[in-house]
């Protein structure tokens, strides 16, 4: 599913701990249509189920933060569903809404 952003450059962030793989950020360069600068993208974000709310997923996007800030990036995007539980964590490190995506199932 990420081949193409591999293949792109695109790379993964692993927190583990005793060869134990906790969870994992897919982070590399995206666009933006709204501003014209250098943009970066979480394209990914898992935390293993029993490691979920230790602070795991915090911090990995602070981590991919601080590293896409070093290479120059001015702008990180991502992209959320609705009811994702992730959307707080989000949220609370200062990500905005700036679109929708509607869906309708035709039959």
């Amino acid at each position: 599913m990420f081949d193409f952003l591999l293949k792109s450059g695109a790379y993964y962030l692993i927190a583990q701990e005793h060869n134990l793989i906790k969870g994992w950020i897919l982070i590399g360069q995206d666009f933006s249509t709204l501003k014209p600068v250098q943009t970066a993208g979480i394209f990914s974000l898992y935390v293993s189920p029993e490691y979920r709310s230790s602070g795991i997923g915090r911090k990995l996007i602070n981590y991919a933060l601080t590293e896409l800030k070093q290479q120059g990036y001015q702008q990180v995007q991502l992209y959320v569903f609705t009811g994702n539980p992730a959307k707080r964590l989000y949220e609370q490190l200062g990500f905005k809404e700036i679109c929708t995506l509607m869906s309708l199932e035709i039959k």
